[in-house]
């Protein structure tokens, strides 16, 4: 090696470093830098240690210094920095601009912390669990509530906004498809035999629910948690029951208050995510604070 670069020094080539070179490399093309000067200290940021980035109380920068700062894929507010071949990112409000000197940031592909999209759409799959209280009633003036039970699943997608640095906001479409089982029971508890109500095979259960929702989450937004306000029209196709007679010979109809509805309700929500990939579960009511619902969804960010 030693003879090589004495060929090219008596031949006049260049002599390249190499280290210097992968370096700029690993720079984006479209990362150039613009000078700033530090305007206030002591600054919180992040610093990178053995490939991992974690929050740092004060940058190690003294006021009146000027840095060449990168800007950050998707923010406006924080700027990358390498000094000394450490990496850190600090807030652009530490930094002030040096006069006579253009200090707009350019786009660039860099990543850093915080450098995850803020917004973005995903698409949501799951099971639904459902238990509510209808009203099975007769011409002859007798109601008694009608207990079903419903499970199926749902189908939907959604779109999480970041709002400030530990919250976000939902906002959830889905449609669902249930199969209900119902069965009417007296105050007592026991099967009523004036309004016998069973189903013989499963009623069907359809409908649609929009669901706005704010959690809060962990630094890494490995794990969120918070409420959701759904709002859900569902439509039951419990069969009707052809009309009796009472004891008198009398003629009596029989109906079902709440074959359609529609009506908020209050859920839990939790999340976890694996990469694009989420899981959801949550549970809540809707509709009073006897009608259940709980979910495990599934969903993947685009």
């Amino acid at each position: 090696m030693g003879r090589l670069k004495s060929f090219l020094r008596e031949h006049g080539i260049p002599i390249l470093n190499f280290t210097l070179c992968a370096a700029m490399l690993s720079v984006p093309p479209s990362a150039r830098a613009a000078e700033f000067i530090v305007k206030t200290t002591p600054c919180k940021g992040f610093v990178r240690q053995d490939g991992k980035w974690s929050p740092l109380a004060e940058i190690p920068f003294q006021k009146g210094q000027t840095l060449q700062v990168r800007p950050v894929t998707g923010r406006q507010d924080i700027g990358y920095i390498q000094l000394e071949s450490t990496d850190y990112t600090v807030p652009l409000k530490c930094l002030a601009a040096v006069p006579g000197v253009k200090t707009a940031l350019p786009k660039t592909e860099r990543k850093a912390p915080g450098a995850k999209p803020s917004s973005h759409l995903y698409l949501y799959g799951g099971a639904l669990s459902w238990n509510e209280t209808l009203a099975f009633t007769s011409s002859a003036g007798t109601s008694h509530p009608l207990y079903a039970s419903q499970m199926g699943g749902a189908l939907g997608g959604g779109y999480l906004i970041a709002l400030g640095r530990y919250f976000d906001l939902s906002l959830e479409l889905s449609g669902f498809f249930l199969v209900s089982d119902a069965t009417a029971v007296a105050p007592d508890g026991t099967a009523n035999p004036d309004l016998d109500y069973e189903l013989s095979a499963p009623a069907s259960v359809f409908g649609a629910r929009f669901q706005p929702g704010i959690a809060w989450h962990s630094p890494s937004r490995f794990f969120s948690a918070g409420l959701a306000i759904p709002l859900v029209y569902r439509i039951g196709n419990w069969p009707i029951p052809p009309n009796g007679t009472d004891t008198a010979g009398n003629t009596v109809s029989y109906s079902i208050a709440g074959l359609s509805a529609f009506a908020p309700g209050v859920m839990l929500e939790t999340r976890f995510r694996f990469g694009k990939f989420l899981l959801m579960p949550r549970g809540g009511i809707y509709g009073g604070t006897s009608n259940l619902i709980f979910d495990i969804g599934f969903g993947i960010a685009l």
